[in-house]
């Protein structure tokens, strides 16, 4: 507590970085600011009843209090925000805890405030939170108190001060207390109530003293010329006549008037040759009760020469204000349309400059591409047409395969097929004179025989009737293995080879001719690309003369569009220089105005102070000149 015992009103400095805590206009956030001018960052305190060493932090403009606010600052993260509120209970409690110079504020639930930094969101927010829930330096909840305004009656218990705007009183320097107490009092009229009834008190008390001084002097100045000369403690008679003389000019004369041309030096002497050649405690007192006024006057003069100070220079910022605004107004507006002339239209010149770069790019693309194609696709026509010798040989090897195959399965047809039938059904013949037996499947074998013998062997393999033969081949040699009891005739074996490898060879060829039929296909198709392909690019040569020249133009073109676009930039970024420049003209121009605004706001929150401190010290002035009136009335009896 020993920080703030002396502090009236206070700053809370960071002790890492330099800046202040300070409530933000909005009287909800707080935050900090490295502006220690600004009225926002003054905090004052008070006093927790009942509990020791605690304390609530209020700020000196919206008159709300710091709290410890439940709020988090940011979803998932243990800091909780602090704001500005008017009254919470416990919330707005703070236990200050020495740590050498300086200060940790410990919240009711044991949380300290504290200062963050660092990239947004966390730049100049305050927060509360837990010992061990930050990773960064202890600094940050360490805050050093800024002592803007001492309280002087914390330092010295006997001192007077003097608030708003009461008119301290000086007739308890001037008049003792026993005057006072054999003194009756007077009642004195005032235009207005009076803000300082001790003040009234004194004055009433003094205009009683001085008129029973005046009652007592009337005497004593019509004695003065009675008084001989040889009284050695007696003024002469003619410094008296004189002061009387001097006394009777200043009575028509206002009081003001009187301090104004400098001739309360002459009053003050006549009253003392007055005093002189009568000495009493009256009339010493009646010089005190002058002294007075003079001071109280003094006082008021001076209250109103402040208030006349204040009111010039409120209005010299005012002036100052609006001046600067209108040449921010003007700077801004030239700033809006000498941008516009010098930045739009270069930025819409590289636009355009950009989009045509965009369409150049194209096209040299697109006749890059185009010729890549006409390229590959020439090479691998090349490639086909290499290869095309060797594709007609295997074709025509193909073919006399087919041929052969056609012929064997004819001789085989004629000659063993038939006389392997022969044989088969002599056989079978003999065994059924014997047997008279035949089985349903050898039946079967033997018609199909007959049925595919006319048939061609490419169109028994195409209608998939080679399966139905090579079955056929097989019951065939089953049974002549059954007759013949465990022989077979060599005509049938020879034939069921015969018959695989033709099987095979066909299928290789035609799978050769299959090929050979996808390769000439493919070669025809590119040549009818190649076709299309040369007509677009005939099409580009009659546009542009000839597909070399196009992409010629067209680099040399980019080349000149890049080097426009390279003068443009450079000519944007002189703008751009230039614009920034007179921004921060016009930045320190707002700055200007912001600060002469935030003493203006606080000026005009003093006004109304000020005023009631200017109608005191008129009403004073007023008192004074009745009571001076009062004064000449007792002079002007005498």
């Amino acid at each position: 507590m020993e920080f703030f015992q002396r502090a009236k009103v206070f700053r809370l400095k960071t002790s890492n970085q330099s800046k202040y805590l300070i409530a933000d206009q909005d009287e909800d956030t707080v935050k900090q600011t490295r502006d220690s001018s600004s009225t926002y960052t003054r905090w004052s305190f008070e006093l927790v009843e009942g509990k020791t060493n605690v304390i609530r932090i209020r700020s000196c403009n919206s008159w709300k209090y710091l709290a410890a606010s439940e709020e988090p600052f940011l979803l998932g993260m243990t800091g909780k925000r602090v704001a500005q509120r008017p009254w919470l209970g416990a919330t707005v409690e703070w236990e200050p805890i020495k740590e050498g110079p300086y200060i940790k504020l410990r919240s009711h639930t044991g949380t300290f405030l504290r200062s963050n930094k660092g990239l947004p969101p966390w730049r100049n927010t305050i927060t509360h939170d837990l010992p061990g829930h930050w990773t960064a330096s202890e600094n940050m909840i360490l805050w050093i108190v800024d002592i803007v305004e001492i309280d002087h009656k914390s330092t010295n218990g006997d001192s007077k001060s003097f608030k708003g705007n009461a008119v301290p009183s000086r007739l308890s320097n001037a008049v003792d207390h026993k005057s006072f107490s054999s003194c009756s009092t007077l009642s004195i009229e005032d235009d207005g109530p009076s803000t300082n009834s001790a003040s009234s008190l004194e004055h009433s008390i003094s205009f009683s003293n001085l008129r029973s001084m005046l009652d007592g002097l009337d005497d004593k100045v019509y004695v003065v010329t009675e008084r001989t000369t040889s009284d050695t403690g007696r003024v002469l008679k003619s410094e008296i006549h004189m002061a009387k003389q001097s006394l009777k000019e200043l009575t028509d004369m206002d009081y003001h008037g009187i301090l104004s041309l400098g001739l309360y030096k002459e009053l003050e002497k006549a009253i003392s040759k007055l005093s002189a050649d009568n000495k009493t405690s009256r009339q010493e007192t009646l010089q005190e009760q002058l002294k007075t006024m003079k001071n109280d006057h003094n006082l008021a003069t001076q209250d109103l020469v402040d208030y006349a100070t204040f009111d010039s220079k409120i209005l010299e910022i005012k002036a100052e204000v609006d001046k600067d605004v209108a040449k921010a107004c003007v700077l801004e507006a030239t700033l809006d349309k000498w941008f516009s002339d010098e930045y739009v239209n270069p930025r819409a010149n590289k636009e355009e400059l950009l989009m045509e770069l965009e369409e150049t790019e194209s096209s040299i693309k697109a006749v890059e591409v185009l010729r890549s194609r006409i390229a590959k696709k020439n090479e691998r026509l090349e490639e086909m047409e290499a290869k095309e010798e060797s594709w007609q040989a295997r074709q025509l090897e193909a073919e006399r395969k087919l041929e052969r195959v056609e012929k064997e399965w004819h001789s085989a047809r004629v000659s063993s097929i038939n006389g392997a039938k022969s044989s088969i059904v002599s056989e079978y013949s003999v065994q059924s004179a014997f047997e008279d037996v035949q089985t349903l499947e050898v039946k079967r074998a033997k018609q199909t025989f007959e049925q595919l013998k006319n048939a061609e062997f490419c169109t028994i393999l195409s209608l998939g009737q080679d399966k139905k033969l090579e079955k056929a081949v097989d019951v065939l040699i089953a049974d002549a293995k059954s007759i013949g009891r465990g022989k077979i005739p060599s005509k049938l074996v020879n034939i069921q080879e015969q018959l695989k490898s033709m099987k095979n060879d066909h299928e290789l060829a035609s799978q050769i001719l299959v090929e050979h039929s996808t390769f000439s296909t493919k070669r025809l198709e590119i040549r009818d690309e190649l076709k299309k392909d040369a007509a677009k690019a005939r099409e580009l040569q009659d546009l542009e003369v000839n597909v070399n020249n196009t992409i010629v133009d067209a680099r040399a073109k980019r080349e000149e569009l890049l080097k426009q676009l390279e003068e443009t930039e450079n000519a944007i970024k002189k703008v751009e220089k230039a614009r920034s420049d007179s921004m921060v003209e016009v930045e320190e121009l707002i700055s200007r105005i912001e600060q002469k605004s935030e003493g203006l706001k606080e000026m005009e929150s003093k006004e109304k102070s000020w005023r009631v401190r200017k109608n005191e010290a008129e009403r004073l002035l007023e008192r004074v000149e009745k009571d001076w009136g009062k004064v000449k009335n007792s002079f002007s009896d005498v």
